[in-house]
């Protein structure tokens, strides 16, 4: 089973209740009523000590405090602290908090770390203390939203609204709202009716979400999956890394022209004409009658050969076989602009350009798409980005005009495929040089 460490804010919003209250198991602790689960394909196993779990394929039972336990990837386990010592030095980690909505601190890089300020001075430079939270903490200045109570307030002419429903999303959000971008803004609701059911919408814990997970109290509840109620799978971390500040973003340098392509193979002329059938020679004269002989004593007269016979008339040569005659009415350019420079219309003309290329401004980072689905797909689909089971989606998204292809372009929130220009070049095929099939040519015709 795949859970957001956060994403759960728009499929789960019940569950993202203050953890800091000290509630590990049931009730109100994770925004369920006492007893009751989600429905899942598979659920975390419930333990006590490590031989409760799969040790054979790494796995150790969690504690992660005030929460509970359950068996994790040894990888996944979070490890509590009270001192750097305790920590793996060698991987840059230290004894941090990671959420000011779980108690303790965990051994933890400081990237994935909450930093409490007093104000900006106390955080790094290009960083401000920012006031959004419940305590305040030190974050990126383009990650922290001026606080709104009215659209008036927000920079409209960038795209933001001032909404009102973040707090629904982390608990220990306390402004009574952010000035976001409005596709950032989730749409508060009280019943599905409210939401875009059309787009699969409906209201889940008070927000329009298409990944509202079911609740249970029983497997029998889940049609062909499982009722699961371990504390650790429905209360998961809330990472507070802040809301991206709307900006109008610059257009992505431009994509390099595709290879030249090649021309087609040339067509072949029409079949030649049979001859005609050659005459039959005269027939043979006959020879004269042979003459008979005189009376004796006298010979007579010999008898001559018959005329020889003519011979018969030469044949005469077959027709021409169909062929494609005519002038090409087009160049290359006009052809290639009317119907297109690989159509059969435009035989030797070549087609030259760009097939396109990814542009856009990266406004979402990795650590947002952690709020955007429920299982981490958003984030998976995003190159540069890496799905934790416990940290939630982590890394640093690539910018958009490093992505080659129209599909993954596709598939990214802030990035959009621009068509590439292409030109048509070369001369067109003489229609002489099409076949009887290929004879598709303006201005050429079979004859």
């Amino acid at each position: 089973m795949r859970l957001s460490a956060f994403a759960r804010g728009l499929g789960l919003l019940s569950v993202l209740v203050s953890l800091s209250c000290g509630s590990s198991k049931g009730g109100s602790g994770n925004g369920l009523p006492p007893g009751s689960g989600y429905c899942e394909a598979t659920c975390l196993k419930d333990c006590n000590v490590d031989n409760d779990c799969d040790v054979t394929t790494g796995e150790l039972c969690c504690d992660v405090p005030s929460v509970g336990k359950a068996c994790l990837a040894a990888a996944q386990c979070p490890r509590s602290c009270t001192s750097d010592s305790t920590c793996d030095a060698t991987k840059g980690q230290a004894c941090l908090s990671v959420s000011l909505d779980v108690d303790g601190k965990f051994c933890s890089t400081p990237d994935m770390a909450v930093r409490t300020c007093t104000s900006d001075s106390s955080c790094n430079t290009g960083e401000k203390c920012c006031g959004i939270y419940s305590s305040s903490i030190c974050l990126p200045q383009d990650r922290c939203p001026s606080t709104c109570s009215s659209g008036f307030q927000c920079n409209t002419s960038a795209g933001e609204v001032c909404c009102m429903a973040v707090d629904k999303l982390d608990p220990a959000i306390t402004a009574p709202g952010l000035c976001l971008a409005s596709s950032l803004c989730p749409k508060a609701c009280t019943q599905s009716s409210d939401c875009n059911t059309s787009g699969g919408e409906l209201c889940c814990n008070g927000l329009c979400s298409t990944n509202c997970v079911k609740t249970c109290q029983t497997s029998n509840d889940c049609p062909g999956q499982l009722c699961c109620k371990n504390p650790v799978s429905i209360t998961p971390r809330v990472p507070q890394t802040g809301f991206p500040v709307a900006t109008t973003g610059t257009g992505g340098s431009l994509g390099t022209g595709g290879s030249v392509g090649t021309g087609g193979s040339l067509g072949t002329g029409g079949s030649l004409g049979t001859g005609g059938i050659k005459g039959t020679g005269g027939s043979p004269g006959t020879g004269g009658i042979k003459g008979t002989g005189g009376s004796p004593g006298t010979g007579g007269i010999k008898g001559t050969g018959g005329s020889p016979g003519t011979g018969g008339s030469p044949g005469t040569g077959g027709s021409p076989g169909t062929h494609c005659t005519g002038t090409p009415l087009y160049s290359c350019a006009t052809c290639g602009a009317t119907y297109g420079c690989t159509s059969a219309k435009c035989p030797g003309c070549l087609a030259s350009g760009t097939t396109g290329t990814c542009t856009g401004y990266r406004y979402f980072t990795c650590a947002d798409l952690t709020y955007y689905d429920y299982d981490g797909t958003q984030c998976s689909l995003t190159p540069g980005c890496l799905y934790d089971y416990y940290y939630g989606c982590t890394g640093t998204p690539e910018p958009c005009d490093y992505i080659p292809d129209q599909t993954t372009c596709a598939e990214q929130l802030d990035c959009n495929w621009t068509p590439g220009s292409t030109t048509c070049t070369g001369t067109p095929l003489a229609c002489s040089q099409l076949s009887a099939s290929t004879c598709a040519e303006p201005g050429c015709s079979l004859q």
